[in-house]
């Protein structure tokens, strides 16, 4: 637990935590502006409004997804091998497996929250715009699980 708020705090301090929150902010702003701006376009398709929402807004929000973690591991990587720090734990009495599994979890989690925060987004636009009946919250959530799943 201790390795834990170590760890966390120096992913605060280094930024990853606020890049995992902006990419689900972005990924949701994405899909509200963009199904804002092509509404009539994206339900004129001749596919089923759950497959328009899921196949046209979901691309992009996945790549960036990527981006962000991409973006987050080199954020870790550079932290600890700055200045020879990897070298410099095994000095230290903290279990380096423990450090790595403990980063790990946080990477994980945070990128949770944003998948959680763009699929809240989607269920959003899929709850008040797409026709009646034509929303489906388990496919969403199933989606969401495969799309987390195949990120990480």
């Amino acid at each position: 637990m201790k390795t834990l708020a170590i760890e966390l705090r120096k992913e605060k301090r280094t930024g990853v935590i606020p890049v995992l929150l902006a990419v689900g902010v972005l990924g949701a702003a994405y899909a509200f502006v963009n199904f804002i701006m092509r509404k009539d376009t994206l339900l004129n398709l001749p596919l089923a409004p759950m497959d328009v929402l899921l196949t046209q807004l979901y691309g992009m929000i996945m790549v960036l997804n990527l981006f962000g973690i991409v973006v987050a591991t080199c954020m870790i990587y550079n932290m600890e091998c700055k200045g020879s720090a990897v070298k410099k734990m095994y000095m230290l009495p903290v279990s380096v497996p423990a450090m790595y599994l403990c980063k790990f979890l946080i990477l994980t989690v945070m990128f949770l929250v944003a998948i959680v925060l763009q699929n809240l987004a989607l269920a959003q636009i899929g709850m008040t715009d797409l026709p009646d009946g034509a929303f489906e919250m388990g496919t969403l959530v199933r989606f969401a699980g495969y799309s987390f799943l195949t990120s990480m």
